[in-house]
């Protein structure tokens, strides 16, 4: 096996302990961990990043589990990990501020749908700088389903029944547009540590 997929395969089995640790102790964790806006109101400030951790339920968990492994597979070498791991943090608290700043009528959030749109954004960013078509059809695709899910009443029915709980497709926007700001940032530092090196 090689290095990077021995990695893949302990991030894979680390990844789903923690989800089947969080969901056994969902009714206890959720209240502590999720956005909720009046605990933020209080400095609960670390609900910014946990809310993103925590599920409505198992069936919710698997979900967005099956969609971070689904991007690590398809996009996961085209970062090093640490940028991985700053690139969602960073989602989390975007979406999670953009919330308590313009979404005034959403009081409570869990799940990490949202920093999974960000998160494959900027994952596809590279494919599109070599334009490889990969790429393109990627960012295509997910530009699709988000006006989707702002055009079509009722077009996430069918998931909400899954999860027990409403979707919060706004959140998808944020992160995907999060997503593509830190990609711009990080060609942007990129192009300016080439420079610094040939002088």
């Amino acid at each position: 096996m090689s290095p990077r997929h021995r990695s893949i395969a302990i991030f894979m089995l680390l990844s789903a302990l923690a989800l089947a640790g969080l969901a056994a102790a969902n009714e206890t964790l959720n209240p502590l961990l999720q956005y909720q806006r009046s605990a933020i109101d209080q400095w609960q400030v670390w609900r910014l990043f946990s809310a993103h951790l925590v599920h409505l339920n198992l069936v919710h968990g698997l979900l967005n589990l099956a969609g971070l492994w689904l991007i690590i597979f398809w996009v996961g070498a085209e970062r090093r990990r640490a940028s991985w791991l700053l690139a969602g943090a960073l989602i989390a608290l975007s979406i999670s501020l953009a919330l308590y700043l313009w979404q005034l009528n959403i009081s409570y959030y869990v799940g990490l749908s949202g920093v999974l749109h960000g998160l494959l954004v900027f994952g596809l960013a590279p494919l599109c700088a070599q334009n490889l078509p990969a790429g393109w059809a990627g960012i295509i695709a997910i530009s699709i389903k988000l006006c989707y899910e702002q055009i079509i009443p009722g077009g996430n029915s069918a998931t909400e029944v899954l999860i027990a709980g409403p979707v919060v497709s706004i959140a998808h926007i944020y992160g995907a547009v999060s997503g593509a700001l830190l990609a711009f940032v990080w060609a942007l530092g990129s192009k300016l540590k080439a420079r610094t090196n040939d002088f």
